[in-house]
């Protein structure tokens, strides 16, 4: 019986060491598989606090299989909305252009007629008509805008018409019949 309970003693100490023995390495794997699926979980959360500032970070996509997905989903958003403000960049830069250069025209043709470089009625006609002309495609690049407003919010419907293309490409070489004769350039249609 003696040797029995002296057995049982180191029985008990032995499974009370296993016992600690395993706890710890429960700890250790249980840290370790907390950290591999909370830190990239804590990158992706930093990234999109830190595109609001205009910090757009790839990811690299790591840990399990559904955080991988997830910083995959992350990077293909943010490339989506560095693609969108491209475009806004873009837009708001040719807008800008095709306003400017409707103005210079428009300057331009009134300057002549102003200083009488377009004499006669008929130059004075053709300077008015050029200068009507371009107002009209800067009253349309603002309907433009705001029809792209409109798009933004789901509320327009499509037309479709049909285009006079020898008239288009008459007013487009009227329009830039000085700029042409500057450059020593000919245009024929």
């Amino acid at each position: 019986l003696a040797a029995l309970r002296d057995r049982s003693d180191d029985i008990a100490r032995l499974l009370r060491q296993g016992g600690l023995a395993a706890l710890s390495v429960s700890f250790i794997f249980a840290f370790w598989l907390a950290s591999w699926i909370a830190t990239p979980l804590q990158r992706i959360s930093q990234a999109a606090r830190s595109v609001a500032h205009g910090n757009y970070q790839l990811i690299p996509p790591e840990g399990p299989k559904e955080i991988k997905s997830l910083a995959q989903a992350f990077n293909d958003m943010l490339g989506q909305v560095q693609n969108s403000q491209q475009s806004q960049r873009d837009f708001v830069a040719n807008i800008s252009h095709e306003l400017k250069t409707s103005l210079t025209s428009i300057q331009g043709f009134a300057q002549a007629i102003m200083d009488g470089t377009a004499q006669g009625k008929e130059e004075t006609v053709d300077a008015a008509r050029v200068i009507h002309s371009e107002a009209d495609r800067m009253h349309g690049l603002v309907l433009e805008l705001l029809d792209l407003a409109r798009l933004d919010t789901g509320m327009i419907e499509f037309q479709h018409s049909r285009v006079d293309l020898p008239q288009l490409l008459e007013s487009v070489i009227a329009k830039l019949v000085p700029q042409a004769s500057e450059a020593q350039v000919t245009i024929s249609l």
